[in-house]
C-alpha cells in the first residue's frame, strides 16, 4: 500500500509480523490519520479482527493465520495441563 507519511510516499504492508509480534495499519482511522499498532499476543490480534482495526478478506485471513502463530509460540512452554 502506497501511503503518504509525513509529506514522503511509502510502500508499507497492510499487516506483518516481527517475531512474536503482528503490526498493521489501523485502517479505523484512515485517510485522516496514519498508526500502526502493534499486537503482542494472540488475544490483541483476535480483538483487532473483531473491531475491524483491519478490513478485507485476505487481510483478515492473513492477520488469523499471524494470531494462530502467535497462540502456539505462546503454548509452546505449555504443560498438556496448563495448555487445556
Amino acid at each position: 500500500m502506497k501511503v503518504n507519511v509525513d509529506g514522503e510516499i511509502k510502500n508499507i504492508h497492510t499487516l506483518w509480523r516481527e517475531g512474536s509480534n503482528v503490526r498493521l495499519i489501523d485502517q479505523r482511522i484512515l485517510p485522516h490519520k496514519f498508526e500502526i499498532l502493534i499486537l503482542k499476543d494472540h488475544r490483541d490480534t483476535a480483538e483487532a479482527i473483531k473491531i475491524m482495526i483491519l478490513r478485507g478478506a485476505g487481510a483478515i485471513g492473513v492477520a488469523a493465520g499471524y494470531g494462530m502463530t502467535q497462540a502456539a509460540l505462546e503454548a509452546k512452554d505449555l504443560t498438556l495441563n496448563e495448555f487445556e
